[in-house]
């Protein structure tokens, strides 16, 4: 998975990505604040390049939480629609 140009970057992105543990981060929130903290402890990234990377995984949340949002929408509308014809 190519995130952007700057290898490092997607590097250090799959690292965050691969290092999460499931059983202890249960939430997505949990798990971006754990992928944050592992960018910024990445020695290997200039703070432009972390600031970079944290942008990336910030928007990445903002899409699923709007794709969330959007299924939870469909799936109250669909529960309508069955209520409705009863």
């Amino acid at each position: 998975m190519s995130y952007g140009e700057n290898q490092l970057i997607n590097n250090a992105l799959s690292r965050s990505y691969a290092l999460v543990d499931y059983n202890i981060h249960k939430d997505m929130h949990k798990r971006h604040e754990f992928r944050k903290q592992i960018i910024l402890n990445d020695e290997s990234l200039t703070e432009n390049e972390k600031s970079e990377a944290i942008k990336i995984i910030s928007k990445f949340i903002i899409i699923t939480i709007l794709f969330l949002i959007r299924e939870q929408k469909e799936s109250n509308q669909q529960i309508h629609k069955i209520h409705d014809n009863r």
